[in-house]
């Protein structure tokens, strides 16, 4: 009888072992597949960050990596079902919008990257300067020129450019009328040039690609993302 029970149990563990060889090969397809959709997903958004930083900021240093990017990810929703014909074209149109945007910026006599970078570096400094002038008006000024320069990133238009040159002026208005000692007075009127000089650039690249299509950015990345979220259950149901 023992050896009856023996027999029995190797040949029990030897269907359990064959039939783990056959389920496994489709577990690891089902695994495989989640996660190409997974990384696919992913590399979009991943993709758009990198938008940001080379318009709003014209970080030329992101510029070769979004366009291998975008061209094998373009290839890649081409051939999947679960993004349709708007999808591919909202995601075409916005890589169309950014590499004119590129093309622009490096056409540029100078670096806009550098001079944005070199702003930001003194923000913190000029800042502690106007506070430790105590002006109320002065500060005001500062602080409604940079809510204007913010406004015109988000949404970029002519008024809002407009508006930030009035304050860069108006601020420069204040700073003279103070009679400071003629070394603070220097450097708070290069800091202003600075950000204006920077600023311009900027709006000289939005206006040669064409405001309408820079303010376009933003809704179709939204598009991109909002696609993306709401249709999430098909691309979990297409690994099933």
């Amino acid at each position: 009888m023992k050896p009856f029970v023996i027999l029995l149990s190797i040949l029990s563990a030897s269907l359990f072992a064959a039939f783990l060889m056959i389920d496994s090969p489709k577990q690891i397809a089902d695994t495989s597949a989640d996660k190409q959709i997974e990384t696919l997903d992913k590399s979009i958004d991943k993709n758009l960050g990198l938008i940001r930083r080379i318009t709003k900021e014209a970080d030329m240093q992101q510029v070769k990596l979004f366009q291998d990017n975008s061209v094998y990810l373009l290839d890649q929703m081409k051939m999947n079902a679960n993004y349709d014909k708007s999808f591919v074209d909202n995601y075409t149109m916005l890589n169309d919008i950014v590499n004119d945007t590129i093309h622009c910026m490096q056409t540029g006599r100078s670096s806009i990257f550098e001079q944005i970078l070199k702003t930001k570096k003194e923000t913190q400094r000029f800042e502690k300067k106007i506070k430790s002038i105590g002006l109320a008006e002065l500060n005001n000024s500062w602080h409604a020129m940079q809510k204007n320069n913010h406004q015109f990133l988000r949404e970029p238009s002519s008024a809002k450019f407009q508006e930030y040159q009035e304050n860069v002026n108006l601020s420069k208005n204040i700073i003279t009328e103070l009679y400071l000692e003629d070394e603070d007075e220097e450097y708070l009127f290069a800091y202003l040039d600075q950000h204006l000089q920077a600023s311009s650039a900027l709006y000289d690249v939005y206006t040669r690609v064409g405001l309408e299509r820079i303010r376009e950015i933003k809704p179709l990345s939204y598009a991109i993302k909002q696609h993306i979220q709401l249709n999430n259950h098909l691309f979990t149901k297409a690994v099933l």
